[in-house]
């Protein structure tokens, strides 16, 4: 039998998916990546309606080809929308987002393929030179724009011990880069210590073996001032990527979001002064339906100020359910238009930042893959011909920058 596996959205769909992917391989089963199978595992979004609709007309489609093929259906997708698949009949079974949910689809899996799977203790990227390392799941923050304050609200901080361990054991099989992921990393604690005393032992553990973590996402709240002290740890890869949204403190409130503009102000500039060449990637929303063209220039002349390398910028996708669903939408023109400019301005951005760090000598990891590549502590990818492992420093050559 073939297995066809799909993923959509955030990096805790990716760790899942994959956590179940590697099993499979390991126990010699045919996986095939995008390709539909007798058995289909479908990591589902519903961040955006665009992400939610991709992934039901892919269920209709692998019904449609395949009408015997089975499919199990787990992320975010599965909470808002399994039950009604399953009484429609276009899905096998649901995984709902917790770990022991994943545990039951590695055990119904074992019992259809008839084989003993059991989950990895790592979980590789695509270049095999980089890791996941999940410490938390869930969210309680209440965003007028998000259904996972829905699909993802039972909030799991993991254990610092057993994840230090994890790491250890990741850095033992050769990886030299550990991507910290969860669904609101500044949510984590043991009850006495927070999210900047886990990476600080994650990033003492991995720079042991030689290597060294990156932080995923972070939201922007005072928490963040804790995390200073990692951007002079020779263990952690200088960049961060921060779930903005909006450059306009009016938009921020009205998605029900603080105002961090002022504290994201401060601590940028506090962290350009310890590594100017440090990495800023960033999540914005354009067109949010109280987005004026006043509080649209905010957000561009935020990302103009503190040089963002990297922008993921997302047209306002109303959401059933959530409150900001009953406003009043502004014209799809509107979003067209702010989302181009928006995207444009990234480049330039990332353009400037290349001219600005170009020479420089950076921390990289080789990516293994079919074209070879390097990534740099600050998010900057690069050609690179000759493979290492490791950590290695090399200078920022502009004209083969990715």
């Amino acid at each position: 039998m073939t297995v066809g596996v799909f993923y959509f959205g955030c990096k805790v769909n990716q760790y899942d998916l994959a956590r179940i992917t590697t099993a499979l391989a390991n126990a010699n089963i045919n996986v095939s990546v995008g390709e539909i199978g007798d058995i289909n595992i479908i990591a589902g979004c519903v961040v955006t309606h665009k992400a939610e609709r991709e992934g039901l007309r892919l269920i209709r489609k692998i019904k449609r080809e395949n009408p015997n093929a089975k499919i199990f259906l787990m992320g975010c997708l599965a909470v808002h929308k399994g039950r009604e698949l399953l009484e429609e009949g276009l899905i096998d079974d649901m995984f709902f987002t917790r770990d022991d949910e994943v545990i039951r689809l590695k055990d119904t899996l074992s019992t259809l393929l008839d084989v003993s799977l059991s989950l990895p203790h790592k979980v590789n990227l695509m270049e095999h030179s980089r890791a996941f390392l999940k410490v938390q799941d869930g969210c309680t923050y209440q965003c007028a724009f998000c259904l996972s304050r829905d699909t993802r609200i039972s909030v799991v901080s993991y254990n610092l011990e057993e994840k230090v361990e994890e790491l250890r054991k990741i850095m033992l099989d050769g990886v030299a880069e550990v991507v910290v992921t969860g669904i609101n990393l500044m949510l984590w604690t043991d009850g006495v210590h927070d999210i900047s005393y886990l990476l600080l032992k994650l990033a003492d553990e991995a720079y042991r073996f030689g290597g060294r973590i990156r932080i995923s996402s972070v939201y922007p709240d005072k928490k963040i001032f804790s995390l200073t002290p990692l951007w002079s740890h020779p263990g952690v890869a200088n960049h961060m990527h921060i779930s903005v949204q909006s450059g306009s403190g009016k938009v921020l409130n009205d998605m029900n979001r603080m105002n961090y503009i002022p504290i994201l102000d401060e601590y940028l500039s506090t962290v350009r002064e310890i590594d100017p060449g440090f990495g800023l990637s960033g999540d914005f929303i354009v067109g949010f339906p109280t987005e004026t063209e006043e509080d649209f220039h905010k957000t561009v002349e935020f990302v103009r100020r503190h040089m963002f390398n990297k922008l993921h910028v997302f047209p306002y996708s109303p959401r059933v359910g959530t409150p900001a669903y009953h406003l009043n939408p502004l014209p799809s023109y509107v979003l067209k238009d702010r989302g181009r400019i928006l995207r444009d301005v990234g480049e330039s951005l990332k353009h400037a930042f290349i001219e600005k760090i170009k020479g420089t000598k950076r921390p990289a990891v080789f990516l293994h893959g079919k074209h070879p590549r390097v990534l740099f502590d600050n998010y900057v990818y690069m050609q690179y011909a000759e493979p290492f492992y490791g950590i290695k420093e090399i200078s920022i050559d502009a004209t083969n920058i990715l």
